[in-house]
């Protein structure tokens, strides 16, 4: 009777066991899910002109992506600046972008970071500059 008993324990603990490590998988999963949601939404290409300069942003499933400028000179000259970054998603409408050298080093020896916010399908790109928030750009998703 004991071995019966005790049988009947290991294959209920054994169960349980189970059933705790299914529900704590799934879990892990809806958040990878929610993530992965927040994150398409700024997955592709976005641009824009502010004044002489434009603006394109490539933003890959992986959190990195590709920043270029165009400075249109009034001589007639262009000036391309291309960047890499890495980028996180603060929520679905806020983010920030941390731009990295051609040898993937940090600018000037600290990272530059720039802000983007999502606001009705378009990004407004910004950066704080000696405290105060300026805004870069408003970018559209092509």
């Amino acid at each position: 009777m004991k071995k019966k008993i005790l049988s009947w324990g290991t294959a209920a603990i054994m169960v349980l066991t189970i059933m705790c490590v299914t529900v704590v998988s799934c879990k892990k999963n809806e958040k990878n899910n929610e993530s992965d949601d927040i994150t398409s939404l700024v997955v592709g290409v976005w641009s824009g002109t502010e004044g002489n300069t434009d603006y394109k942003l490539t933003f890959s499933a992986n959190k990195t992506g590709l920043y270029e400028d165009f400075y249109h000179s009034p001589s007639g000259e262009v000036e391309h600046l291309y960047m890499s970054f890495d980028y996180t998603m603060t929520d679905s409408q806020n983010g920030s972008i941390t731009l990295h050298d051609e040898d993937g080093s940090y600018l000037a020896g600290d990272p530059e970071i720039l802000y983007f916010e999502i606001i009705s399908g378009n990004m407004v790109l910004y950066q704080y500059y000696y405290g105060s928030k300026e805004t870069l750009c408003l970018l559209h998703k092509e």
